[in-house]
């Protein structure tokens, strides 16, 4: 089975308002995500928010059990970890190869057969997350500027969400991380990275993107006019 942890607690600071809330061609940008991951086969869903939003997501209760809403912690690795510690209160309880799916809310353009694609991996690996070819030229620079040398690109991807691992990993892993060991995750792969599990990386065949700043906004409400229509 899998379990999904869709993060929609951000309080947009750097955005400049909660950008999970934005429509996208009529329709918020969580709840294209989490149509996403439902269409790709994901069995339930722990939708992770905002303390003060709690309130204002209590009609989706009525969805039945395939939708929990959780409270969000002050950072991205600790609202994780209410998520799971949320699932861990599951009844009955999963089996260690379950699999549990991390997904940003702010990435909405995700397309089921690549979720798909990223958890029948995790089935047989233990773990793995969506990932983007770097197509780009890497330099690596000092004080910002002066570049040093540039990277090789060959085996490199850019990671991104959903990542999908093991409940028998998350638990040994991710549920009972150390504040130190949260703080040197950039991902939630780094978290299984530091206990010396691999990972694999799935490339996906369509746009991922993130909205993470205004300047992400218009390209994003051009891209779901594309794929969804005007509202």
């Amino acid at each position: 089975m899998v379990y999904g942890i869709l993060l929609a607690a951000g309080s947009g600071s750097r955005f400049g308002q909660k950008k999970q809330y934005l429509k996208l061609a009529g329709v918020p940008v969580w709840r294209r995500a989490l149509d996403a991951l439902w269409e790709a086969g994901v069995e339930r869903v722990w939708l992770v928010v905002p303390k003060d939003d709690l309130q204002a997501f209590e009609e989706y209760t009525d969805w039945g059990p395939r939708l929990t809403i959780v409270e969000g912690g002050p950072s991205r690795s600790e609202s994780v970890q209410r998520g799971l510690r949320a699932i861990d209160d599951c009844i009955p309880p999963l089996l260690d190869r379950d699999c549990i799916l991390i997904h940003d809310a702010a990435r909405p353009f995700v397309h089921p057969s690549d979720v798909r694609k990223v958890f029948e991996e995790a089935k047989q690996a233990g773990g793995a997350i969506l990932a983007a070819p770097c197509t780009d030229t890497v330099k690596q620079v000092s004080d910002g500027q002066a570049v040093l040398r540039t990277v090789p690109r060959t085996d490199l991807v850019l990671a991104q969400t959903p990542q999908v691992f093991w409940w028998q990993w998350v638990q040994a892993h991710y549920l009972h991380a150390t504040v130190d060991e949260l703080k040197r995750a950039t991902d939630d792969a780094s978290i299984m990275e530091q206990f010396g599990r691999t990972v694999k990386a799935v490339l996906g065949a369509y746009p991922n993107m993130k909205v993470t700043t205004q300047g992400d906004l218009e390209y994003a409400e051009w891209l779901a006019s594309r794929r969804w229509g005007t509202e």
